[in-house]
């Protein structure tokens, strides 16, 4: 039945209202899919088979199983209870419960099934089920999750998998606590929360980017601001000037800067009255314009010593 939002009453869309058979009808329903094209899916359990219905049909086909006859071989089932759809494969997963197995169907070769989960007899081991009621693909991995009633546990079985992996309660322990179930009879994914992690994986990738990027413009700008308070700065040379110290020019020979730098040096030794640190200056000035080599390298680079390195430690994350 199709019952539409805020509507008193239903419209018959698949079966007839009465037991049996027939392609149009069913025997006792179990799980129902509709996929991207409108179509139904119907697990027919009384009858062991699964119906598909074309939207507006009023009969339906045969996709798994033989109607009215139990088995365990490959074409049959024993009771198939839940279904869900692979659209991106065509492949249709059905719980076969008594069975203990989870068959998937080729859409359109409905008695040809493969045993993709369980089909190792009723039990506990990870290789088995015990009275599988429902199954999920995940569209992101291809995983089947499935509720494995009898054991309160639900399985995570990873495609080509021998063997499943519990991932929601505890094997054979019902219970009522947060770590327990007891028979779980359905599931489903949420696959919008997939996409969603997606999309939050991305946003963190942007950020980091982004964040690298901060990062490199605030290394550049403290290297421009370092390098303008460092002592190569043409402001900062202005301060000592050796030249202007000792009152010469720079085309003075030796002996006009030693001639200056006697005459000041009446002036400003500390034994004379004079500043300490202004005395200082004058030696440091007479010693720089005395030797070739401090002189050339103060023209140049602002420091007698020669070119000072600008060491900057940084680190970029990755």
């Amino acid at each position: 039945m199709l019952w539409r939002k805020n509507s008193s009453a239903g419209i018959l869309i698949a079966g007839t209202g009465v037991s049996g058979t027939s392609l149009n009808k069913f025997s006792t329903t179990g799980g129902l899919k509709i996929d991207s094209q409108g179509n139904i899916y119907v697990v027919d359990h009384g009858n062991n088979r699964v119906m598909k219905y074309a939207q507006n049909a009023t009969s339906g086909t045969l996709v798994a199983g033989i109607s009215g006859v139990v088995g365990s071989n490959n074409s049959l089932f024993d009771q198939p209870y839940e279904l869900d759809l692979d659209e991106n494969n065509s492949y249709i997963y059905i719980a076969d419960l008594n069975n203990n197995r989870i068959q998937r169907y080729q859409f359109g070769v409905p008695d040809i099934g493969i045993t993709v989960a369980g089909g190792n007899g009723p039990g506990s081991n990870d290789n088995q089920l015990y009275w599988p009621t429902d199954v999920c693909i995940s569209k992101k991995t291809g995983d089947l999750y499935i509720s494995d009633f009898a054991n309160h546990r639900i399985q995570r079985w990873s495609p080509g998998a021998t063997s499943g992996v519990t991932v929601a309660g505890v094997t054979g322990i019902s219970g009522t606590n947060a770590t327990l179930l007891n028979g779980p009879f359905s599931i489903a994914l949420n696959h919008n929360q997939h996409r969603s992690s997606q999309v939050n994986k991305s946003n963190q990738k942007r950020h980091r980017t982004l964040v690298r990027i901060g990062l490199i413009v605030v290394w550049i700008v403290l290297f421009i601001v370092v390098y303008y308070m460092s002592p190569t700065n043409d402001d900062n040379l202005e301060e000592f000037d050796p030249f202007l110290i000792l009152d010469v020019d720079e085309e003075a020979s030796n002996n006009d800067i030693r001639h200056a730098y006697h005459e000041l040096s009446k002036q400003h030794h500390p034994d004379q009255g004079g500043d300490p640190e202004n005395f200082k200056k004058l030696v440091k000035a007479y010693k720089i314009l005395t030797d070739e080599t401090a002189k050339e390298n103060w023209r140049m680079y602002g420091n007698p010593d020669g070119q000072k390195e600008l060491h900057l430690g940084y680190a970029i994350p990755l």
